[in-house]
């Protein structure tokens, strides 16, 4: 397990994302009290696979209500998976899989 730090680029107030090894993390304000944050394996591309989530707080109960909390999860999902401790297949997954 790698505990490279996580560095955050861009604005922390409104929209950044971190490139940490095999992982992306962004986290983006919705409004005033709302957050929503992903994680995704790298390397990421528009055309991309979704199957490179490894979380996204829309397909969650969880809504960050502030920027800090944004990027603390993120940070949190990818020490969780840099330790290999699965992570439930995001709800897009599945959404996808039954279309199919």
């Amino acid at each position: 397990m790698s505990d490279a730090p996580i560095i955050w680029t861009g604005d922390p107030d409104d929209d950044c994302r971190a490139n940490c090894g095999d992982y992306i993390a962004h986290a983006e304000s919705l409004d005033d009290n709302a957050w929503y944050c992903d994680v995704f394996r790298a390397p990421w591309t528009p055309n991309s696979s979704d199957e490179r989530y490894v979380f996204h707080s829309e397909d969650s109960d969880i809504m960050p209500k502030t920027g800090e909390a944004a990027r603390h999860l993120c940070e949190l999902i990818i020490r969780a998976a840099r330790a290999g401790i699965f992570i439930g297949e995001p709800a897009i997954l599945k959404k996808l899989r039954e279309k199919k």
